[in-house]
């Protein structure tokens, strides 16, 4: 942002239906601010959208109205992706934004804009927003109507993991604001199940294969050796294929002497699998089998790896039941001290809320 605005361009929220603030503009706004924001406008931003420079400066100026756009430097932040489409299902248009105020983060922001007759209304997202998709627009059930989805980086409990998914949660426009409504679509994540399962399967497949692969010697690397005829007055022998001695090349590594790296490197991809299951096992859970992933947990609690055994913790916790309670207190007292301190949190808490609330999107003023 430029040096008279915040990070997240000045904004404010408002829920959308509640009264909105009226922005005064010290300079005029971008020209399609002031147009009408309905469905059947004349000008319909939905048809004929205004540039991304337009749209970074209009929300730049809801930050600081007399900002000028030459004032907008490189190093301020861009806008990622715009859309505009009628999420309150009333007619009018809302103004829906990624973008990124700068720094390290990239297109970590996302607001809703809402044009009312009272004034502007925002709706910020408070979360650590995932770009996995940046078009957070989706037709979910394929009725015209569309919802926000919005996947927000996700670490259970919030106690900093080696492990963290991307969970999407569905927003839509209830009269109260921009509401989470994930549990009313089901469906949506069955879909995502079905097609998770399906990555699972062919990672699986692959690493079997790989696994099964063996080199065969090079016909390349043969010769034919005459056996001596006479020897012992045997007749003369059928001339035969055997492997050269010289020059041979270095044996190779045999398994149990790989290199450190080549092990780091294969339970790496071992690792990544028993994420994506232990996601799928959430979604499970989500859908209401409560002990889903219980298996899989107890499984990786015995793991030689403690990476397995740090994502068997977080799966226990996150399953909560007094089952896995027990599975936690034995990894409460592991030998890997980080994951026995983990652990020992998670027993402490336990019956605790530890259920994952998605974030909202807030409400705030102006910071003018």
């Amino acid at each position: 942002m430029s040096p008279h605005a915040t990070k997240k361009p000045g904004l404010f929220i408002l829920a959308c239906v509640l009264p909105a603030l009226t922005i005064a503009a010290a300079s005029p706004p971008p020209k399609f601010a002031s147009y009408d924001w309905s469905v059947n406008a004349p000008h319909n931003l939905r048809a004929q959208p205004p540039s991304n420079q337009a749209v970074w400066l209009f929300i730049n100026r809801l930050g600081d109205p007399s900002l000028d756009a030459s004032e907008i430097g490189a190093g301020d932040g861009k806008l990622c992706w715009f859309r505009f489409v009628d999420l309150s299902r009333s007619g009018k248009l809302s103004l829906v934004a990624v973008y990124d105020g700068g720094g390290t983060a990239d297109c970590n922001d996302l607001t809703v804009f809402d044009k009312t007759s009272a004034g502007m209304e925002m709706y910020d997202y408070s979360g650590a927003f995932a770009p996995t998709d940046i078009n957070v627009v989706k037709d979910i059930n394929s009725d015209g109507q569309f919802e926000l989805v919005v996947f927000d980086r996700l670490a259970p409990l919030g106690w900093g993991l080696d492990w963290t998914d991307e969970w999407p949660s569905v927003y839509a426009c209830t009269g109260n604001g921009y509401t989470n409504v994930s549990s009313q679509y089901p469906r949506y994540y069955r879909t995502w199940l079905v097609s998770l399962k399906k990555e699972i399967a062919t990672l699986e497949r692959q690493r079997e294969s790989d696994a099964q692969a063996t080199p065969e010697p090079s016909e390349a690397n043969r010769f034919v050796i005459q056996i001596n005829p006479w020897r012992s007055g045997s007749a003369p022998a059928s001339p035969r294929s055997v492997h050269p001695m010289q020059p041979e090349a270095a044996p190779s590594v045999l398994p149990e002497a790989e290199t450190a790296a080549q092990r780091d490197a294969q339970a790496a991809e071992q690792l990544d699998i028993d994420c994506k299951h232990a996601q799928a096992a959430k979604i499970e859970r989500f859908l209401g089998s409560k002990d889903a992933g219980m298996l899989d947990a107890i499984r990786w609690a015995n793991s030689n790896d403690p990476r397995e055994r740090k994502l068997a913790a977080q799966v226990f916790a996150d399953i909560g039941t007094s089952g896995a309670l027990k599975y936690e207190q034995t990894l409460s007292h592991d030998a890997d001290t980080d994951l026995a301190k983990l652990a020992s949190r998670w027993v402490k808490h336990w019956g605790e809320d530890n259920s994952y609330e998605a974030p909202a999107f807030d409400r705030k003023l102006p910071d003018n």
